[in-house]
C-alpha cells in the first residue's frame, strides 16, 4: 500500500485523483 500509495502520488501530479481511485478501489476489494 506504502508503495503503491508513492508511487501513484510520483506518477500523478495531481495526486488526488490517483488517490481517490486507490481508497475506492481498496474500499470495494474489502466489501
Amino acid at each position: 500500500y506504502g508503495l503503491h500509495y508513492y508511487a501513484a502520488f510520483v506518477i500523478d501530479p495531481d495526486g488526488y485523483a490517483i488517490e481517490a481511485v486507490i481508497n475506492n478501489e481498496r474500499d470495494k476489494a474489502r466489501a
